[in-house]
């Protein structure tokens, strides 16, 4: 698990792409949440 972590802290681009993503994710939820609320 160390090694992992070690892994993806050592590539920052792996770990732009990452929080990218959990990003785009949440803000897609956010859109949808406003959506069903409304």
């Amino acid at each position: 698990k160390v090694t992992v972590v070690a892994m993806t802290v050592s590539k920052p681009l792996y770990r732009r792409r990452l929080f990218a993503q959990i990003n785009s994710l949440n803000a897609l939820f956010i859109l949808v949440g406003q959506l069903t609320l409304t």
